[in-house]
């Protein structure tokens, strides 16, 4: 009975780690194989990469299989960049060859498509470039567009600032401050008013 209720408790778990693993692919953007220059030894090694969304935030991660990159890039923070308005990407040639850059902050990534021949590598750089700067877009008109609502809320109370300073102007006649929301007309005295 107790190796009934075992084995059936192993089918269940591997049942939801499958149903994870299927809901954490579905959030899978884009993905392929590209040749990323590493940070040490400058060297170019090919590794999979995949830009995924998740949680509101898209994730750049890569890894030396595609199983590494989905399933354990996220758990190894070297190996994983947030996409967000603090990022860069832009196209650079070296040689004959096009490659991408993104920067965010100090740290650089540079990634160059594996195909040898030049017109599918250029597509191919072409294809992530595409991808990554319309999510950096996003991020970035996202940003903007919460700076204006930040500026306007401001700017609101700003204005209501300077209103309570002009009515509390009023009130006064060189003997003292009295706020207009504590003050009632009965409180004032005859030289105020």
């Amino acid at each position: 009975m107790n190796e009934r209720k075992r084995t059936l408790s192993v089918i269940v778990k591997s049942c939801e780690n499958s149903l994870q693993q299927q809901q954490q692919l579905s959030n899978v953007l884009t993905e392929g194989w590209v040749l990323k220059k590493s940070e040490t030894l400058k060297r170019w090694n090919r590794r999979f990469l995949v830009i995924k969304e998740q949680d509101g935030e898209h994730h750049l991660v890569w890894g030396e299989s595609k199983y590494s990159a989905v399933f354990l890039g996220l758990s190894s923070p070297s190996s994983v960049w947030v996409l967000d308005a603090s990022a860069a990407v832009k196209t650079y040639k070296r040689g004959d060859r096009r490659k991408i850059e993104l920067s965010r902050r100090r740290n650089k990534i540079y990634l160059d498509s594996i195909e040898s021949e030049q017109a599918s590598a250029d597509i191919d750089v072409h294809g992530w470039y595409e991808t990554i700067g319309k999510i950096l877009r996003e991020k970035k008109i996202h940003a903007d567009t919460t700076l204006i609502q930040a500026d306007l809320e401001l700017q609101k109370a700003i204005d209501t600032y300077k209103e309570s300073v002009e009515t509390m102007e009023l009130l006064t006649n060189g003997r003292g401050w009295r706020a207009a929301s504590t003050t009632s007309a009965t409180d004032l005295s005859p030289d105020l008013i």
